[in-house]
């Protein structure tokens, strides 16, 4: 059975049994498919694992009709939601110091490339090495960015997980874990990107540094043009 034909026939039985969030569940088993189809799995295989969909929408018929959850679970989730609250508070602050550190890699690079030297904050050294330095800090810049743009899309990730996680404990067992591992094709390309800007800025570095020891003569070149004086 392809994805379409199963949400098909798992949405009719669930509006047959009206079920209230029919909608979301659906949602949830369009993107549980995506997930599996993205780890090698054939539409057949993942439905043919999920089962018959009426049995699957009967176990929403129960969960709908049970009692409400016990205090204690409640009580549980609210505690667990706080250290979750303060977890997810830490990654998007990480999120915050990573992109500040790329604004001021790229921001440096100008100034390397543009030879400007604001403040006196750059140190002296030919151009030649200026300009490869800020090669080097754009490509930083890059694998940075491509990072805080991986870490985001695995902290929303995460995010779905936990609320599948809070679903389930509040008695929604038809509804499958979210896998916290990241999948898809933009997944991909980000890390493609970072391993890319990741060679270029090693190359650049050590291209930096030879160019840098054969104009000043030194394998302490800082020495020589008295960065430190």
């Amino acid at each position: 059975m392809t994805m379409n034909a199963y949400l098909e026939k798992l949405a009719a039985a669930l509006t047959k049994h009206r079920i209230s969030d029919a909608d979301d569940i659906i949602e949830e088993y369009r993107q549980h498919f995506l997930f599996k189809l993205s780890d090698g799995f054939s539409e057949e295989e993942i439905a043919a694992k999920l089962g018959d969909p009426a049995a699957l929408a009967a176990q929403f018929v129960a969960s709908q009709s049970s009692a409400a959850p016990k205090v204690a679970v409640i009580s549980g989730l609210v505690f667990i939601d706080l250290f979750a609250g303060m977890f997810f508070l830490l990654l998007f602050a990480w999120v915050i110091v990573m992109g500040v550190f790329a604004i001021a890699c790229a921001v440096l690079a100008f100034l390397l490339i543009a030879n400007l030297n604001l403040y006196n904050l750059i140190p002296p050294m030919p151009y030649a090495v200026k300009g490869l330095l800020g090669l080097s800090l754009i490509q930083l810049a890059v694998l940075t960015c491509a990072g805080i743009l991986y870490f985001i899309m695995l902290i929303k990730q995460i995010l779905r997980a936990y609320g599948h996680f809070r679903k389930r404990a509040l008695g929604k067992p038809g509804i499958p874990p979210r896998p916290v591992r990241m999948h898809g094709k933009a997944a991909r390309l980000h890390r493609q990107t970072a391993v890319i800007s990741l060679c270029s800025f090693t190359v650049l570095i050590l291209v930096s540094y030879i160019v840098a020891c054969l104009l000043s003569s030194s394998f302490e070149f800082w020495h020589v043009w008295h960065w430190f004086a």
